[in-house]
């Protein structure tokens, strides 16, 4: 052994060995730190209803996208430019703008006010959250009808956790619109 070694003193030697100890113990007793994200494809039902009568809309153009969710009152701008972007093509065509962005999917509601759409939704996890989440407020639900207008709104509000959505099978969305008709009415009476 070198000679400096035999120097120290037992004091040295047992300030060395706590020293030692203290940083083995905080390596081994950290709590172990982990993220991890991927995603879930999974079906979303969207009812869409006139909000008057409560009948199904048929033939409503339907639009799912993923963009971030909104905070602080600041819509996402990639969200704003999608949307405009969403024209009305003639039936059974895609806008343009789908075949560009691989995170939108399109469909339209059948007779009984529902289009079935595949989306894949992003999903994440931590060592705090372990069953993970799946992010339903990052996507929106587009909806555009001749007769009754449009509207754009999240899936959800905050994200989900997966086990409920899995066990669940598909996501439902249920949209209500006022007629064209009926909104004209209305904004005529407010500016009386």
């Amino acid at each position: 052994m070198p000679s400096w070694l035999w120097r120290f003193t037992w004091i040295e030697w047992v300030l060395v060995a706590a020293i030692a100890a203290l940083l083995l113990a905080i390596l081994l007793l950290q709590p172990v730190r982990w993220a991890s994200s991927g995603d879930i494809e999974l079906p979303v039902r969207v009812l869409i209803f006139d909000a008057t009568t409560g009948k199904s809309i048929e033939g409503a153009r339907v639009w799912i996208l993923r963009a971030p969710a909104v905070f602080e009152d600041q819509v996402p701008e990639d969200l704003i430019g999608w949307i405009k972007e969403l024209e009305l093509p003639p039936q059974g065509e895609q806008p343009a703008s789908v075949n560009q962005h691989p995170f939108i999917v399109q469909g339209i509601t059948a007779s009984e006010g529902v289009a079935t759409l595949r989306h894949k939704f992003t999903t994440g996890a931590s060592d705090r959250s372990p069953e993970g989440w799946v992010h339903l407020h990052r996507a929106w639900v587009v909806v555009k009808s001749p007769k009754h207008g449009g509207v754009v709104l999240p899936i959800r509000f905050a994200p989900e956790r997966r086990p409920a959505v899995k066990q669940a099978g598909e996501v439902l969305v249920t949209v209500g619109l006022f007629p064209i008709d009926m909104a004209k009415a209305e904004l005529s009476l407010e500016k009386e």
